[in-house]
């Protein structure tokens, strides 16, 4: 959780130092995103901070973004989308600092959707009638009569 924090601490820094360049006017509402995010993200609405970080990469391509989405994914259970987010961030930012943990997760999140591709490709388990079978109704069982003594 304290790498988490410290890339956080990146990212302000990084759109604070941007901030600062009076020429770049995206900057500030980036910023906006990524706090918008923040709260929505520590309200467990990843949806929502997905939202806002994918507008704040769109304004200003820092990778910390990704590894938010990539995050917020990851926490809401869609380990493909994931996956991709995670693979992004480390081609954008080879030299994280956090590099090690993203590759825990990707060697994890790979595996998990490696186990649904194969489940969704093997057969049911259930047996299937076939279309001109005779189903037969399954047997009435009538109610015991009561024990007489």
């Amino acid at each position: 959780m304290s790498r988490y924090w410290g890339i956080c601490a990146i990212l302000c820094i990084a759109l604070a130092s941007a901030a600062a360049r009076a020429d770049d006017e995206r900057v500030p509402e980036a910023q906006k995103r990524y706090e918008a995010g923040m709260a929505s993200y520590h309200l467990e609405e990843y949806d929502k901070a997905i939202e806002e970080w994918e507008a704040g990469y769109r304004l200003k391509p820092a990778p910390q973004f990704l590894y938010n989405i990539a995050q917020a994914y990851r926490l809401s259970n869609r380990p493909e989308k994931a996956l991709g987010f995670y693979q992004k961030y480390l081609k954008l930012a080879p030299k994280a600092a956090n590099r090690r943990e993203v590759e825990r997760h990707i060697e994890a999140l790979g595996k998990v959707v490696e186990q649904q591709k194969q489940a969704a490709e093997r057969p049911s388990q259930q047996p299937m009638p076939l279309k001109n079978e005779p189903t037969t109704p399954p047997p009435v069982i009538w109610p015991c009569p009561p024990i007489s003594e």
